[in-house]
């Protein structure tokens, strides 16, 4: 991920959702037992073998088109993988509330309740809902997922020649649904297909790339050639997103969901101090691990962020000996 070296795409491990006549899979010993004793596996990259799905496809979104139009193209495409998703994830929720009321909840009232969203992000939501013909109040609930619930890993690193190398999984969908005949998770599955990797450009030129899933219009991991890469990992707190989510929903709009502030730091920031400033000092709706590398040696950093403030910035500088950090949900390692 490291400027324009960075051709191809982290691989998501993503997880995925219950059929709909298949009954909720139970979360017991062994299938917790089958998802974390795994062997360790090496020489994964490049992937091949008889999972492996070919490799991951790339769009142009044209920031000079009206939001509403920008991702018409793509969609038409992964309408009906996206439909899969957002079934298993109604199935599953139905599972619970069998009356439907609660997924009828989200299809009318969930945009009126939150009502506007920043910048261009509303209109191009509404541009997805349109073109896939998926109700707007579940493109909404997408595309605010992670303030719900995500997890994954991202490690920034420099050698001894002074190169940045900046890496990351993706874990979407984790404990949404485990399959016992085949040991996955259902969401994580159907996320698959949606993966794509972005080339968002102006005047027909890069701004940003990123990789990402169909129908989401934030951003989790991406970078702007030649000067930062950017990588988004959740972290756990009691001051979580849902109080993020009640906050906004209240009438307090002065803090920005987070796949959108990402999304806008790879948009407009044009260097490494700007985006750290940035993602240091914005108002977010749920806590978060900011993963930032640079273009120079010694640019790379963890940003330990609360929703109101910033609680560290661990610095490559001061990684003297192996000069890596890994960033999970918890706590950072170096």
């Amino acid at each position: 991920w490291h400027g324009e070296k960075a051709r191809g795409s982290p691989r998501p491990s993503h997880p995925s959702v219950c059929a709909a006549d298949a009954p909720l899979p139970r979360l017991g010993s062994s299938a917790l037992k089958a998802q974390w004793t795994e062997d360790c596996r090496k020489s994964t990259y490049p992937p091949s073998g008889p999972t492996y799905r070919g490799p991951v496809p790339w769009y142009t979104i044209n920031l000079d088109l009206p939001p509403y139009k920008r991702w018409h193209e793509l969609m038409v495409d992964k309408a009906p993988m996206l439909k899969v998703v957002i079934g298993s994830v109604k199935n599953m929720v139905n599972t619970f509330v069998p009356s439907g009321k609660l997924m009828q909840m989200v299809d009318e009232k969930l945009p009126s309740l939150l009502g506007n969203f920043p910048g261009p992000f509303e209109e191009e939501m509404k541009g997805i809902a349109a073109v896939t013909n998926i109700p707007l109040g579940e493109i909404i609930s997408f595309n605010i997922f992670y303030e719900v619930f995500t997890m994954c890993t991202s490690i920034v690193a420099e050698n001894k020649e002074g190169h940045l190398v900046h890496g990351r999984n993706m874990d979407f969908g984790v404990f949404l649904g485990w399959n016992i005949e085949n040991n996955t998770w259902v969401i994580t599955e159907e996320l698959k297909p949606l993966t794509v990797n972005l080339d968002f450009q102006r005047n027909n030129k890069t701004v940003f790339k990123a990789s990402s899933f169909a129908g989401y219009v934030g951003m989790l991991t991406g970078f702007r050639p030649g000067l930062f890469s950017l990588t988004l990992n959740e972290r756990f707190s009691i001051n979580g997103g849902y109080l993020g989510v009640l906050e906004w929903i209240l009438g307090k709009k002065d803090a920005m969901w987070i796949g959108f502030i990402t999304r806008t730091v790879l948009e407009n920031s044009t260097s490494y101090e700007e985006a750290k400033n940035t993602l240091i000092k914005t108002k977010i709706l749920a806590p978060a691990y900011f993963i930032l590398g640079g273009n120079q040696s010694g640019e790379g950093c963890v940003i330990t962020r609360d929703r109101k403030e910033s609680l560290d910035v661990y610095e490559v500088y001061r990684w003297k000996a192996c000069m890596m950090s890994c960033q999970q949900n918890l706590c950072s390692t170096s």
